[in-house]
């Protein structure tokens, strides 16, 4: 089985989402290198625009500069990528330009932030079928979007978490198995994350099967995608969350072919 030895999905303070007073850089270097990581993304979400952005956010393309400035007199022990995280607004239309991700290490672009009722484009029909049809239609446009260096958290539907598993399961195998050949015709990274695994019950949303996220990446592999790890992480607290993926890994049969380049690191 591979090693886990990198997170490219953490959050800083810079995300108006991450609240825990802890996340400084400093801390998660520290953090992630008694973990035994290699190499961390930063990936706070990047709004270029008011039209596009959240009434209670705000732009924020100015603190990924003053991030790199922190970034550059740290010197940290361990490889720190800088990235962000984008949103697909609908096919065609992102919260960042090329020229800004020309600024940045890689993109992550996400494709199913449907809890952004107001911004993001929504399914025609709240429908099994029909979410399992704007997933396809939202993620191959972020695909094909040249933007993207990974997606994450694919085919899960944020907003929709009652609908996760029915939606999935009317998504054939030669559905899943084209639309992935197609990110990895791409080179677009498939992000095993730590969002993939259940909640326990009662914990403020949906819980499902691991089988569900585990038939997604299983696809995704035979389909000849490459993945990297991340934990999606707002808190000190959810960093160890990444070697929470060991069992999936395992299940997956990974080798570090199927590792994506802009993750690998000089022991993998």
């Amino acid at each position: 089985m591979v090693s886990i030895d990198h997170d490219l999905h953490i959050h800083t303070g810079l995300s108006p989402c991450c609240t825990d007073v802890n996340q400084t850089l400093h801390n998660i270097v520290a953090v992630c290198r008694d973990l035994g990581l290699h190499k961390i993304g930063l990936s706070d979400h990047a709004w270029l625009r008011r039209s596009t952005t959240p009434a209670d956010w705000g732009p924020n393309p100015r603190g990924f500069k003053k991030l790199a400035v922190e970034l550059a007199a740290l010197s940290p022990e361990i490889t720190v990528l800088r990235g962000c995280e984008a949103d697909t607004l609908a096919p065609g239309r992102f919260t960042i330009d090329r020229k800004f991700a020309d600024t940045l290490d890689y993109v992550i672009l996400a494709t199913n932030h449907f809890h952004f009722r107001e911004l993001v484009e929504q399914p025609v029909a709240a429908t099994p079928q029909g979410i399992a049809a704007h997933m396809v239609r939202m993620f191959l446009a972020g695909v094909r979007s040249g933007l993207a260096n990974i997606i994450p958290h694919v085919f899960m539907p944020m907003g929709f978490w009652e609908f996760y598993e029915p939606a999935v399961a009317s998504i054939s195998d030669c559905v899943f198995i084209e639309t992935f050949a197609e990110a990895a015709a791409h080179d677009v990274a498939i992000e095993i994350t730590a969002v993939y695994l259940p909640p326990p019950p009662g914990v403020r949303r949906h819980t499902w099967n691991i089988d569900t996220p585990l038939r997604v990446l299983t696809l995704a592999k035979q389909a000849g995608c490459r993945f990297t790890f991340g934990t999606d992480s707002h808190a000190l607290t959810s960093l160890p969350q990444i070697l929470y993926l060991a069992p999936l890994l395992e299940r997956l049969e990974l080798t570090a072919d199927d590792i994506h380049p802009l993750a690998r690191t000089c022991c993998s």
